[in-house]
């Protein structure tokens, strides 16, 4: 999925600029190879974090396990074996960004209703249908 890629990757720059994390070009890219990175996580309060960084800061440390290290290696290993987990990561990271863009007027309410059906429902009255906000916030 790129929106995913795309925030995952975003999120993890982020990380690595605020210093939660520290990457280290393993093996560098190349035609044969895709080469490899390690990410080093440093133990830092996350309270500072937005929630989309936050997630993918707890992703990184649920595929690193006990350890404080990881590459992006194991990070492929991890998505093939937790396939629930991360589409459940990736709806989170769209729900979260959206919600930003939507709060900072980046993104059209309208758009937003048409992308996250599962937050509005239609009432027909009168032969007409009208669409009503059941849900606020994102989750």
């Amino acid at each position: 999925n790129k929106t995913f890629s795309a925030s995952f990757s975003a999120n993890i720059l982020d990380l690595c600029l605020k210093e939660y994390i520290g990457l280290e070009v393993l093996k560098e890219k190349s035609a044969f190879s895709s080469g490899e990175v390690k990410i080093i996580l440093k133990n830092k309060n996350l309270e500072e974090l937005k929630l989309d960084q936050k997630l993918t800061f707890n992703f990184l440390k649920d595929v690193a396990q006990m350890d404080n290290e990881l590459t992006t290696k194991d990070i492929t290993k991890y998505l093939k074996k937790h396939l629930f987990k991360v589409e459940s990561l990736n709806e989170s990271l769209e729900k979260i960004v959206e919600s930003q863009e939507v709060r900072n007027n980046n993104y059209s309410q309208e758009k937003y209703k048409e992308t996250n059906p599962e937050f509005f429902k239609e009432v027909d009255k009168n032969g007409k249908t009208e669409v009503k906000e059941t849900k606020k916030g994102i989750i």
